[in-house]
């Protein structure tokens, strides 16, 4: 709700597999959509499809409910999508505050480099040299024609 961006052009959505009714209080006290649904299939995939089917803006951004955006995340981001209208998807590296289990039970953790660092780095710099990319299912604006045009997200 944070992120600086037109308030009318700004629509927040809980998706909510587990229909909790605490999450649903939230998101009313917060001002916020709240969506659920029955049919569990295809996990996080088939959750925003469901939501995309009730929702119709032409650019959707995803973050998992442990991600924090900064405020200027659509500022950095819509802008590309504006210069390249074939532009499918703008996707951010993930940065993490806390140690994975790896990271923590070797104390490792900030000592050598995460693997976030390889894919963020190497293996998506590969995948645009090759004009391809990989979801990774949060920190993301996909422009919602290409989803359209492909069915929506894989599941």
């Amino acid at each position: 709700m944070n992120i600086d961006w037109p308030a009318e052009k700004l629509n927040v959505y809980i998706l909510d597999d587990g229909r909790r009714e605490e999450f649903r209080a939230f998101a009313e006290e917060a001002g916020i959509g709240y969506i659920t649904r029955n049919d569990l299939t295809n996990a996080k995939a088939g959750n925003i499809n469901h939501a995309l089917e009730r929702l119709n803006s032409p650019f959707v951004a995803v973050f998992d409910c442990d991600h924090i955006p900064t405020r200027s995340f659509l500022q950095l981001t819509m802008g590309w999508f504006l210069r390249d209208t074939k532009l499918a998807m703008m996707q951010t590296p993930h940065h993490f505050y806390s140690p994975d289990p790896f990271e923590r039970n070797l104390a490792q953790f900030r000592v050598i480099p995460a693997e976030v660092k390889l894919f963020y780095g190497v293996v998506q710099d590969g995948n645009d040299f090759w004009n391809a990319t990989l979801f990774c299912g949060s920190c993301a604006v996909l422009r919602r024609s290409a989803l359209d045009e492909v069915g929506g997200v894989a599941g």
